[in-house]
């Protein structure tokens, strides 16, 4: 039964995602379309390559605030005469076409850079999360057997330091504690030998409402990255590696029966059922991020950005210590769930190109513009409401002010569109957990009919502010 619930845990939420996030972060960053690499020189360092800190003298405190939106529309295929059974006869089963209706998540990044007076040395300790969306499905409708509700928090939270050991090298090392939380809902279909739930209907009386919740906060990872420039400053490279990161979370799930038929005539017992310490271990991707950097003259600047995500890592999501008891009346016996389950994920290796550039106005205003296009980490054939990503074509735009050396204004606003395709061979069916009082099984978890055949459409947007204040820095002009 808890199988679907799992899958979403980790890849339910893809923001834009070539899985389940962009692994992107920053205003001015999103304003060149993720092409900031070798061309970094903000807090995102830390994130993209923290050896170009060493371009960042003085003392700087930045605060970023992003909105994240992503449009997710599914119409799923209709199935005419396999509906529920009213009056001895089937019924059509069609459905409404869903969209989220999340508002857009607010997704915050700060950081502290100081150089220590030494042109050579660059440390930043800041605050992160990669951009992830929001997911909110309507109670009941097409998809309900994949996901209702979503809840994403992870941050990095670490220092990151900077230093030139050759006028054209620069080297830099970052380090940072993760913080995971995830939560999803959805709906679950009791079968049984006997009428009304005696078959794959879908029959709402049948469904079983389910949430999850996993936590870690034990999470740790590290990248590490080099910058070659060359003295006159018009060309540059940089390469960042950061390692897979193991999630091995605990958390809890609950079943809730009251609106189930079998709960109603008092067949079932349990209004819920929790089981509250189950464990949950999947790895996230390696990262490999690079980029050359040209300076045609001094005020303008362009990148091309070539990105990799190793999301083949991910195969499977491994759930242990499941313990979960369904009371029902004393001639029949409670029946339990106590199986671990492995779900494979099939996920694949992601990439991504971005072209990106800025253009110095005057020392008060600068522009940036910038184009990516990111494949999928995701097979069409295991695409569901829950989770939705395909190729994508994505366009930012940027501009700062600054209308004294002390202070910095940036906006950014960023599109990416999938567009619109048809899901005809789907993998994903319903999660349905098959009770037999009578068998010496009792309950067992079995597959359903599909559920993810259909029409989909997806975009996503993003839009911010940052402000960063300059310690000091009267000769920044």
């Amino acid at each position: 039964m808890f199988n679907s619930l799992v899958f979403f845990l980790l890849s339910g939420n893809g923001a834009q995602a070539s899985t389940y996030y962009l692994s992107d972060v920053g205003i001015r960053a999103m304003g060149r379309g993720g092409a900031f690499v070798a061309g970094a020189d903000d807090i995102s360092a830390q994130w993209y390559n923290p050896s170009a800190l060493t371009r960042m003298h003085g003392t700087h405190f930045q605060f970023d605030v992003m909105g994240v939106k992503q449009q997710v529309y599914f119409d799923r295929l209709d199935y005419p005469g396999e509906g529920p059974i009213v009056d001895g006869n089937p019924t059509d089963l069609m459905t409404a076409p869903i969209r989220n209706t999340a508002l857009p998540l607010p997704i915050p990044h700060f950081g502290f850079i100081h150089d220590f007076g030494n042109p050579n040395l660059t440390v930043l300790i800041g605050f992160t999360s990669p951009y992830a969306t929001d997911i909110k499905f309507p109670e009941g409708g097409a998809q309900r057997y994949s996901l209702e509700d979503s809840l994403v928090i992870h941050t990095f939270t670490g220092p990151a330091i900077a230093y030139k050991v050759k006028p054209w090298l620069s080297i830099g090392f970052g380090t940072s504690w993760n913080y995971m939380i995830v939560g999803q809902s959805m709906q679950v279909a009791l079968q049984t030998p006997f009428a009304p739930c005696d078959g794959q209907t879908e029959d709402p009386q049948c469904d079983i409402g389910f949430e999850a919740f996993t936590k870690d906060a034990k999470m740790f990872t590290w990248n590490l990255s080099a910058t070659v420039e060359s003295m006159d400053k018009r060309f540059a490279g940089a390469l960042m590696f950061q390692p897979k990161i193991k999630y091995d979370a605990t958390g809890w799930l609950k079943a809730d029966f009251s609106n189930n038929i079998f709960y109603e005539n008092g067949t079932i017992l349990s209004e819920t059922s929790e089981d509250d310490h189950v464990t949950l271990t999947a790895s996230l991707p390696m990262i490999i991020r690079s980029g050359l950097l040209f300076r045609p003259k001094p005020t303008v600047e362009v990148e091309l950005s070539a990105i990799y995500e190793g999301w083949s890592t991910l195969q499977s999501l491994d759930v242990q210590n499941v313990n979960m008891t369904i009371e029902m009346t004393e001639f029949l016996g409670d029946a339990e769930i106590t199986d671990d389950i492995s779900l494979p994920t099939n996920f694949t290796d992601s990439y991504s190109l971005r072209l990106g550039w800025d253009w110095d106005l005057s020392q008060i205003w600068n522009l940036r513009q910038g184009v990516l296009y990111e494949s999928t980490g995701l097979k069409q054939a295991f695409m569901n409401p829950a989770l939705v990503d395909r190729d994508k074509i994505g366009l930012g735009l940027g501009a700062s002010w600054s209308p004294n050396p002390k202070w910095t204004l940036d906006t950014a606003f960023f599109g990416a569109s999938m567009g619109s395709w048809e899901v005809n061979d789907s993998k994903t069916r319903q999660i349905s957990v098959y009770v037999d009082p009578f068998g010496e099984e009792g309950a067992k978890v079995v597959d359903g009919r599909p559920i993810a055949n259909g029409t989909y459409r997806s975009s996503s947007w993003l839009g911010g502010l940052s402000l960063t204040h300059h310690f000091g820095q009267q000769d920044q002009w």
